[in-house]
């Protein structure tokens, strides 16, 4: 059963090997507040830190649609082993993210009471008091954090003009229980030596995350620049930097890799089909394909 909001995925590199997890998607294309270079749903569509009610899908509609599939996956006994917001966008920008949240957690003790939770962030929304309201209820939050210096962080993550390395970081701090995950590019235009360097040391020292997740990039993005050919990073250098950092800091440190990249995930090409004819500029044309707007609940 096809769904734009649900999915189930390929296993996450954070979690134990044999794990399907379900994936709630906030967005009907890539809109995010940042551009990283190496991003598997492919480059931002609408870069922004605030996406527009009508630019994205009502509220009604996600919903539906995660009833639909709960109770689609809940009869058929699939084996999910943990449900996680993440997706096309970064989901703490859906302008009704506590509703879905509130909703989620709601149906979730009905069809998946003991199934864990996770949501995966860039973080540049958690200075909001509501955002963090809505991920603590959340078992997991995992943040990424891919550069020690402001340059490095521009270069790779790419975000809005007025998010910086430094507010990231501040938001974060404080934060009880969250996991960092630090993507790595090795090359002369990486964060390589970004990541091995007092300063990313020192900001992991002021967030104290419980748990770091160092791993490579495992896909490949058509280039449009200089350096957006990722070249995958052997096995011992990343060793190397998880030993560097846990020595540092007394953080315990987890490298993931695969050894073939999977390329763009298949939900992302379903998506791109469906909307490849869609101008990215006209919120009219979305909104004529997404179901009607009523019941819509506005904050």
């Amino acid at each position: 059963m096809k769904s734009d909001v649900v999915y189930t995925s390929v296993r996450s590199r954070r979690f134990d090997e044999d794990n399907i997890p379900l994936i709630i998607n906030l967005a009907p294309r890539k809109i995010c507040s940042m551009d990283c270079v190496y991003c598997y749903g492919g480059p931002t569509h609408i870069k922004t830190l605030r996406i527009d009610e009508k630019i994205t899908f009502p509220l009604k509609y996600v919903k539906d649609e995660i009833l639909k599939m709960f109770k689609f996956h809940s009869k058929n006994r699939t084996p999910i082993t943990y449900i996680a917001f993440s997706g096309l966008t970064e989901p703490t920008m859906y302008p009704f993210f506590n509703d879905v949240v509130d909703y989620f957690f709601e149906l979730k003790e009905k069809y998946f009471l003991n199934i864990p939770t996770a949501i995966y962030s860039n973080g540049a929304m958690l200075d909001k008091r509501k955002i963090m309201e809505g991920i603590k209820k959340f078992d997991r939050s995992i943040i990424k954090l891919d550069a020690g210096d402001e340059e490095t962080f521009q270069r790779i993550n790419k975000p809005v003009p007025n998010i910086s390395l430094e507010k990231i970081v501040k938001n974060l701090i404080g934060i009880e229980n969250i996991e960092i995950t630090t993507i790595v590019i090795d090359n002369q235009y990486g964060n390589y030596n970004s990541i091995k360097s007092d300063s990313y040391i020192e900001k992991i020292n002021m967030i104290k995350p419980k748990l770091i997740w160092i791993g490579d990039a495992d896909c490949t993005i058509p280039t449009d620049g200089m350096f957006y050919k990722l070249i995958r990073v052997p096995y011992k250098r990343l060793v190397e930097l998880a030993d560097f950092i846990s020595q540092n800091t007394g953080i315990e440190v987890n490298v993931f890799k695969q050894a073939t990249s999977p390329g763009v995930h298949p939900h992302y090409r379903y998506l791109s089909e469906k909307w490849k004819s869609q101008s990215l500029s006209s919120s009219k044309a979305l909104m004529n394909s997404l179901p009607p707007i009523s019941g819509m609940h506005m904050t």
